[in-house]
């Protein structure tokens, strides 16, 4: 039979526990050990351990240690746009009737954006309705189920005021009607979001993060001194200086010169309105908007309409090499990776950029991946950033390679290139 010790530190393996103490506990004559242990799931989770002198005539040294804990808080829904109700017709239909050269005459590709997005701010905000907060947390819980829950509620009150055996059954039948009409409301729920987790993740994961018990938010940070901060703003400046300090600016002021390996280039991108309309017709409506606030369910629903300011402020853009201000412009979210939390360094940024500015790249990414492919340019070991190409088309060419190999009686030697923190920087 295994010792009760394998087994011990099988179970502490299997469900990946953490232990904190690093120091000896336990002090008898001149020998010690360590048998007092502290297990959570976070190596975040315990902080300031320290080994106390032991209580009354106890040989163990007191553990004290200050346990992070986070608690669940009651969700607060805010009012947001209800686009799904939207008159996107009436939204369309008044863009329309815009005369966008006139508007657009001796400006800026920045005063341009910026008269569009206040034009589509003010027709959502006429058009589009807003959600009424809600006083319950559960996204199943309707209007029919609502009055279910009252029925309930009332039943209850009127037991509680005159007890008797008659009200009693009145409050069960209202108990089990509620009951058994959430649970039904809960699993159509749950079944909605799991078919329609690939047109929106965002939706499931949200439903999913909500369910947690403990939301790893960030309480403090370390500033390069060594200071622990948990003011949110203080926070923030420490993330922000982490950010800033791994980020190499690219002068464009001595640019390499760079021999024509090929005869053809890409003197001129033209873009037209049907290209940019089909760009905005396939964006996805689940997606967030970006710091110009402008969603992709307001850009779908009228792209007919908004495709034509978008072409000329896209065409001007480029022949001007200039950006509109909120292009250039990301809100930035740091995600944690591993390791200690107060670490600003175990952060990764994720940017959340303009859709408008998106639907250019796209544009612009499609002409010149034409022009590689056209000219024969891109070799075709190249699997990254290739349409129907991925990490795994490379690795089974790879497999296939190294398999026909040892087949053949020789021996294969893979040497793997990891560049640290290459993603941690906004750029």
């Amino acid at each position: 039979a295994r010792a009760i010790d394998e087994l011990f530190l099988d179970v502490v393996n299997d469900c990946f526990l953490y232990q904190h103490v690093g120091e000896d506990t336990r002090f008898r004559n001149d020998q010690s050990s360590t048998l007092d242990l502290i297990f959570t799931k976070e190596e975040g989770d315990v902080k300031n351990i320290e080994i106390l002198c032991p209580l009354g005539q106890s040989d163990h040294g007191i553990v004290s240690a200050d346990f992070v804990s986070q608690w669940k808080s009651r969700v607060v829904h805010k009012p947001r746009r209800m686009y799904h109700k939207g008159h996107f017709d009436l939204i369309t239909e008044e863009l329309m009737q815009i005369d966008w050269e006139i508007e657009f005459a001796n400006k800026s590709p920045d005063e341009c954006f910026e008269f569009v997005k206040l034009k589509l701010e003010e027709l959502v905000d006429k058009h589009v309705p807003m959600s009424k907060p809600k006083d319950y947390n559960e996204p199943w819980m309707n209007t029919p189920l609502m009055k279910l829950w009252k029925k309930k509620y009332h039943a209850w009150k009127r037991y509680t005021e005159k007890k008797g055996y008659q009200r009693y059954i009145e409050y069960k039948r209202e108990a089990n009607q509620y009951k058994k009409n959430a649970r039904r409301a809960k699993r159509l729920h749950e079944k909605k979001l799991a078919k329609g987790v690939r047109q929106n993740k965002r939706a499931f994961f949200r439903y999913v993060n909500s369910k947690l018990t403990v939301r790893p938010e960030i309480t403090e940070m370390r500033k390069e001194n060594g200071e622990l901060v948990d003011n949110d703003k203080d926070i923030c400046s420490v993330i922000v200086r982490y950010f800033n300090s791994v980020h190499t600016p690219v002068s464009t002021e001595a640019m390499p010169e760079m021999n024509n390996m090929y005869e053809t280039e890409i003197r001129n991108i033209i873009i037209t309105q049907e290209e940019v309309q089909t760009r905005l017709e396939k964006l996805n409506v689940y997606k967030s908007s970006g710091p110009d606030n402008i969603h992709p369910f307001v850009l779908q629903k009228t792209a007919s309409a908004i495709s034509i300011p978008l072409t000329m402020i896209f065409r001007q853009s480029l022949s001007s090499g200039k950006c509109p201000t909120d292009w250039r412009t990301a809100n930035v979210t740091p995600i944690h990776k591993k390791g200690d939390r107060t670490d600003p360094s175990n952060y990764r940024p994720v940017s959340l950029t303009s859709q408008v500015c998106k639907v250019l790249e796209a544009i612009v990414r499609k002409h010149i991946l034409e022009h590689l492919a056209d000219n024969d340019i891109l070799s075709d070991r190249q699997h990254g950033f290739r349409e129907g190409r991925s990490c795994l088309t490379n690795l089974l060419e790879v497999m296939e390679c190294w398999t026909e190999i040892l087949d053949e009686g020789d021996g294969v030697d893979v040497a793997y290139l990891d560049f640290r923190k290459a993603f941690d920087l906004v750029s």
